[in-house]
């Protein structure tokens, strides 16, 4: 796991510096730096922009047209690239809801997130939503895929078990 860990972080590492590096290089021309103080204001003027742009359950292709839309021919095609680099580009982080009856404690969140960042070796933005529906279990969204660990549904599968069970005399 350490290895794993490490590995990560090293990527992830890796990945800043480019930005970092993408950065100062565009700080030297007088027109990004325009461009980046004017994204920068934008930003901060435009909050919910920004809880869209970092929100990992909007789809990459809806936050590229997004910002194509707003700094199309306003910035400069390097400067897309770099906003896009930062807000789109997230490969290692998958975005997990976990929809339970009542809210989960802490240790069951972190523990969860462990298990789930093993198996998926993706790192885990963490949601737990509360549904009343639900008589007890979870049923995860981790990306795009639904997994139902509710009691309704196994309750549905024994149910549906049962039904196919046929009952014999045995003549003895």
């Amino acid at each position: 796991m350490a290895n794993l860990v490490n590995k990560k972080s090293r990527i992830s590492l890796e990945k800043n510096l480019s930005l970092i590096g993408s950065i100062l290089e565009l700080n030297k021309d007088d027109a990004a730096k325009n461009d980046l103080e004017l994204i920068k204001e934008l930003l901060i003027d435009e909050p919910e922009l920004s809880e869209i742009l970092t929100d990992p359950f909007v789809k990459e292709d809806k936050k590229n047209k997004l910002i194509d839309n707003i700094f199309k021919g306003n910035v400069s095609d390097k400067i897309i690239d770099l906003i896009k680099k930062i807000f789109v580009r997230n490969d290692d982080v998958t975005p997990v809801v976990a929809i339970t009856a009542v809210p989960m404690d802490k240790n069951a969140q972190d523990r969860l997130v462990d298990i789930l960042q093993h198996k998926l070796n993706k790192n885990i933005a963490f949601f737990n939503e509360v549904d009343k529906n639900i008589i007890g279990g979870v049923l995860l969204k981790v990306g795009d895929k639904l997994l139902d660990g509710t009691f309704q549904t196994q309750l549905n599968s024994i149910e549906k078990t049962l039904k196919n069970v046929s009952l014999y005399e045995k003549e003895v």
